[in-house]
């Protein structure tokens, strides 16, 4: 799979795991840290790009949720 379908794969496994309910941003980070086995650098990327593409918005600070237009990106 080329680089560009892993980040999509990895980004709607992330935006899956999150759906679930509204977390603190660090509750986050340990969840998709051993659910998805990846760094903490490459999870922060990962929510960062998610929250530039709008698939993800922050709620309050430290504080975000999945948008709409996040649960029909990852077919949730």
């Amino acid at each position: 799979m080329t680089t560009f379908g892993n980040r999509l794969k990895f980004a709607k496994k992330t935006l899956q795991i999150l759906n679930s309910k509204t977390m603190h941003r660090s509750d986050w980070t340990i969840l998709c840290i051993s659910e998805i086995k990846c760094s903490p650098m490459q999870f922060e990327r990962m929510l960062k790009f998610l929250m530039v593409q709008q698939y993800v918005e922050r709620v309050k600070r430290g504080v975000y949720k999945v948008t709409p237009k996040g649960r029909a990106f990852a077919n949730i």
